[in-house]
């Protein structure tokens, strides 16, 4: 019993021996790795710090900012004419609102009197019955004869007036009263009467020949019939208006444009220029929208200046002509025609010494960029004159020629380095010709 409990004491305490010796190998271990990493650790960070010693420091740069590419353009000034831009609308120059003079039934007409139809200067239009005011000649002329008869007769009896008042003077009969009637003895006052009745006679029968020549209504000059109220076997009187004929040989527009453009028009309103043969008057384009975009050109002369403004008092107003406005000529062309609204560009006085600047490059406030002496961007501040479709004309503190840059910059800095093409800088400066700056493009209402 003894030796059987002793067995399994020793069986115990052999197994607590190796349960103690993994304990304190598995402790050893992760000492080891601990350790291990540790120094890969410092290994890395030693490693890094040799290599950043190494390490050589970049070279420095020589220059500060990269200069940046632009286009330009060389620009110097020019001299050319003035262009005022207006909206006005077409009228005739010439217009007649016919009434007849006389009254009757319409037997004539001209074969083409239709509204829109073409008439020339001497043309019948129609003609009103004549026959009574031929019968009123006849009896104008029977009164004349008979006047003429009665102051006839009148004579001879002043004939012998005088007869008898020489024998009265020669009898000796000489009183004051005789002396006070003689005026009626010789019987003047007859002799007025009848020379009135026969003036009376003749102004009746020159009416009547007037009435009837006013039976025939004849166009007073080329014109197309505007409107029309007549018709052949109808009653016409001078109370009624059957007849508006325009003229065609010229059209006239009423040309609103403000006040200030007028700096360029001086010619209309200095009055009567110092040599009187010069000219007064401006060349006009006529612009008429014919659909599409397109415009149908028309020559014309800015003539005068209305004495006053719009009633707003902001627009100022000038008279423009326009010849064989119709195109009825060897020329087909679209017409002009009454009540149109058209564009008008007025080619005005000349300027002198401007920059046209391509509209494009003119920045906000009215200012342009330009390349100075150093290749360095410059900002000057401009004048407007006039502008076209393309360019502005402008003035300013400027050289004779700038380098101006049409390329937009994301940062314009003063100052900012620039990059200028090499064959930019041999190129001739842009000179606009006249011809060039005063093209027209349409620019209003597109």
């Amino acid at each position: 019993m003894n030796s059987s409990n002793e067995r399994e004491e020793n069986a115990q305490k052999s197994s607590v021996v190796p349960d103690q010796a993994r304990t304190s190998f598995s402790a050893r271990e992760l000492s080891v790795r601990i350790a291990l990493i540790v120094g890969i650790l410092l290994l890395g960070v030693l490693s890094f710090w040799l290599l950043l010693s190494l390490q050589e420091a970049p070279p420095k740069s020589t220059k500060a900012t990269s200069a940046t590419p632009v286009m330009v353009e060389r620009i110097s000034p020019v001299d050319v004419t003035s262009q005022v831009r207006g909206v006005g609308t077409v009228a005739p120059r010439h217009l007649v609102r016919i009434r007849p003079e006389v009254s009757g039934q319409i037997v004539e007409m001209h074969p083409d009197l239709l509204v829109g139809a073409v008439v020339q200067q001497g043309d019948l239009l129609f003609r009103i019955d004549p026959r009574n005011y031929e019968l009123a000649i006849e009896e104008a002329r029977a009164q004349l004869e008979r006047a003429s008869f009665e102051l006839t007769l009148e004579k001879g009896n002043q004939s012998v007036a005088k007869r008898e008042w020489a024998l009265l003077k020669d009898l000796g009969v000489d009183t004051p009263y005789a002396e006070t009637h003689r005026s009626l003895a010789l019987r003047k006052p007859h002799l007025q009467e009848k020379l009135a009745q026969v003036s009376a006679a003749e102004s009746r029968l020159q009416r009547a020949q007037l009435d009837l020549e006013r039976t025939e209504v004849i166009a007073p000059f080329d014109g197309t019939i505007l409107r029309k109220n007549l018709e052949v076997g109808g009653y016409t009187s001078p109370q009624e208006t059957v007849l508006e004929i325009a003229g065609t040989q010229q059209f006239e527009i009423e040309v609103e444009i403000p006040r200030s453009e007028l700096r360029w028009l001086t010619r209309l309103y200095l009055g009567v220029a110092s040599d009187r043969e010069e000219k007064l008057n401006y060349e006009t384009k006529i612009l008429q929208r014919i659909g599409n975009g397109r415009y149908q050109h028309h020559e014309g002369m800015a003539e005068r200046l209305v004495g006053e403004v719009q009633r707003d008092g902001r627009m100022a107003r000038v008279l423009v002509t326009v010849d064989k406005p119709l195109g009825r000529d060897s020329t087909p062309s679209f017409p002009l025609l009454i009540g149109t609204a058209v564009e008008v560009v007025i080619d005005g006085d000349q300027i002198l010494h401007v920059y046209p600047i391509p509209v494009r490059a003119i920045r906000e406030g009215e200012v342009i960029w330009t390349v100075s002496e150093e290749n360095t961007l410059e900002t000057l501040s401009v004048e407007p004159i006039f502008s076209t479709s393309d360019f502005m004309y402008v003035r300013g503190e400027f050289a004779q020629e700038i380098t101006l840059v049409t390329s937009a910059l994301s940062n314009p800095l003063e100052g900012l380095l620039l990059a200028i093409p090499e064959e930019v800088a041999e190129e001739e400066p842009l000179n606009v010709s006249e011809a060039e700056a005063t093209t027209i493009i349409p620019e209003m209402g597109e």
